[in-house]
């Protein structure tokens, strides 16, 4: 029987507090499964590297090692582990457990012992109590470090050099993608946001936006518009925006749809095609921050795809067939395809 330890993260970016937590489990572990979160999204201030990037930080860390020259690493042939990513899943949390599950089973046998590693720093390490049926090693956070911070200084222009708890390969690799496309769209994205809050910032109470979003269908297509301004400038996104003062909800989604797609439909047509409604609250769904949505779900039936043409704020709208939608997440503003995945599925 093996004891196999099981560390889940975004590690946006690798520092060496995830190394010191690698190197305490692979002191008492035989085995360690890495499982590396949010893959298959969109790049955003919060999540700026996609799932291979990361996997690469963590084996060039290893590798590096500046905490322990000892610690066994995948570089040298000695790192007794996986590395594994898994998609979110923002309004299923049970679909997410299980996709976990099935991960480390499948790299397990039935006669290991399987333990939680890390360490419970806030509402964010909530999954650390998701799986009771797993043992729990429960580590101090090394130096106090987290991502956020670090994302923070990054992307302000502070030197990757005189950011504390960067390991060499991450201060090496993020230095290299200053000098992308990416790190100046993230950048342009994380100047409008901080901007953006500022300009709130004055507000008796924090505050709290309310929005639309139109998930339309015809014909097995659904139509998307993409975003011409940040956030998420560029990304495919559902009709919508923020609803007005004296607005019923269907009539938010109305407005904001025929505004942004110009689609040939009158708003009486359109709400007799509006099927449901329904509210999307994760509270750290949009980086502009606290964002309560209501998605409309519109089944057009009996009708060739409508006419569109991109208007307001959208810079292009199409006509997508559902089979390719499912198979661009990673090109989603925000929660979209969630939203889309939960009323859909």
């Amino acid at each position: 029987m093996a004891k196999v330890g099981v560390f889940i993260g975004r590690f946006q970016p690798f520092h060496r507090g995830h190394l010191a937590i690698i190197q305490k489990a692979l002191e008492t572990c035989d085995k360690l499964i890495i499982v590396v979160g949010s893959i298959n999204r969109a790049r955003t201030i919060k999540n700026p590297w996609t799932f291979e990037e990361r996997k690469a930080l963590i084996l060039a860390g290893l590798a590096l090692n500046p905490l322990s020259p000892s610690l066994p690493h995948e570089g040298g042939g000695g790192f007794k582990g996986v590395i594994l990513g898994v998609e979110d899943q923002m309004y299923n949390e049970g679909v997410w457990n299980g996709s976990v599950k099935a991960l480390v089973i499948s790299n397990t046998s039935p006669l290991d012992s399987i333990v939680l590693i890390g360490h419970d720093k806030d509402e964010t390490t909530y999954y650390l109590k998701a799986f009771p049926e797993w043992g729990r090693l429960e580590l101090a956070n090394y130096c106090q470090l987290n991502a956020t911070p670090i994302r923070e200084q990054y992307f302000s222009g502070k030197e990757v050099i005189e950011i504390e708890g960067l390991t060499q390969a991450s201060q090496r690799y993020l230095s290299e993608f200053r000098n992308t496309q990416h790190y100046s769209e993230l950048q342009q994205e994380f100047n409008y946001i901080k901007s953006y809050k500022a300009s709130w910032s004055k507000a008796p109470y924090p505050p709290m936006h309310v929005t639309t979003d139109a998930v339309v269908i015809c014909n097995q297509h659904i139509l998307l518009v993409q975003r011409g301004h940040f956030p998420g400038k560029g990304l495919w996104a559902l009709p919508g925006g923020f609803l007005e003062q004296k607005e019923w909800i269907w009539e938010g989604l109305i407005r904001e749809l025929i505004e942004e797609t110009s689609i040939d439909l009158s708003v009486v047509q359109l709400k007799t095609y509006l099927v449901k409604t329904k509210v999307f609250d994760n509270p750290g769904r949009s980086q502009i921050g606290r964002v309560i949505t209501n998605a409309g779900l519109f089944e057009i039936t009996g009708h060739p795809l409508p006419r569109i043409k991109a208007a307001d704020d959208a810079a292009a709208a199409k006509w997508l067939p559902l089979s390719e939608f499912w198979q661009i997440s990673d090109q989603l503003h925000d929660d979209h395809y969630f939203i889309v995945k939960y009323l859909l599925e």
